[in-house]
């Protein structure tokens, strides 16, 4: 979906015309100055958008760096990567705000690595059985995380539970595939709760987005997808249609959080 960006596009045409003077005159160019001239670019039409490039082929732009502080995504994952994936393609095609700067996973052979190398992204392997206690485990998580300036933490298919910090409160999203409080909790994830959802003939199931804390799918829940059971449907089927429910309703929250429009007291989570 394509953004409007004017006022960014103005501030950008300063800065380029400012580096242009001042590679012409060989001495920096200074944004006060009278030479320095504002090309206002006309609203985007919405068949129109920004140039966007892939993670590995994007320069920085030290104009936008000194201007604007990104806000910076840590992905957590323990295998694949699909979701992490999704994430990616998302803020390829501009419909992700955030920045994914960092990937951590608690398994060395964790296919999703490959996605966050591809893209460039720095990772990092943290396994759990290093550790003598989950507390440990944490810590170390936490810490990485903290050296990575993210402002928010998404698990992408995370099998590991961690002690959470006062300073990651509300600050870690986690997304599962089923309404909860339905088929949650230690144990249920991936394909086993999609068959659970046809053995109990439920008509309904969908994905969740909620808080993380200290107990497995029961932080406050932020937002919720419903998909339609057909009885026609395996494991493999459903997961694939619950999966593009969690494609479309990830980048959603991630955006809103990044943008404060998220609220949460207690359990009451609102959208602003």
């Amino acid at each position: 979906m394509a953004r409007q960006f004017p006022m960014l596009c103005s501030l950008y045409a300063i800065g380029l015309n400012c580096q242009n003077e001042a590679s012409q005159s060989g001495q920096q160019a200074d944004l006060d100055r009278p030479t320095a001239k504002l090309i206002k670019l006309p609203f985007l039409k919405k068949t129109q958008s920004l140039p966007r490039l892939s993670f590995a082929q994007r320069p920085r732009l030290r104009f936008f760096n000194l201007m604007l502080k990104p806000f910076k995504i840590c992905v957590l994952i323990s295998g694949g990567g699909t979701t992490l994936k999704n994430l990616l393609e998302h803020y390829d095609s501009g419909q992700l705000e955030p920045q994914i700067t960092h990937v951590i996973s608690n398994n060395t052979n964790a296919g999703g690595l490959q996605h966050a190398e591809r893209a460039g992204i720095d990772s990092n392997v943290i396994d759990h059985r290093d550790f003598d206690s989950e507390r440990e485990f944490s810590e170390a998580i936490f810490e990485s995380i903290r050296l990575a300036g993210a402002d928010l933490v998404v698990m992408g298919g995370f099998l590991r539970r961690l002690q959470i910090p006062d300073d990651f409160i509300n600050k870690i999203i986690n997304i599962h595939p089923s309404l909860i409080p339905s088929f949650c909790g230690k144990g249920n994830y991936g394909k086993r709760v999609h068959q659970a959802v046809i053995d109990y003939g439920c008509k309904v199931t969908g994905c969740t987005v909620h808080f993380v804390d200290e107990h497995y799918d029961h932080g406050p829940i932020i937002a919720q997808s419903t998909v339609e059971v057909k009885t026609s449907d395996n494991a493999q089927v459903l997961a694939a249609r619950v999966f593009e429910a969690e494609c479309e309703l990830y980048p959603q929250v991630i955006n809103a959080l990044a943008q404060g429009k998220i609220s949460v007291n207690d359990r009451t989570v609102e959208w602003i």
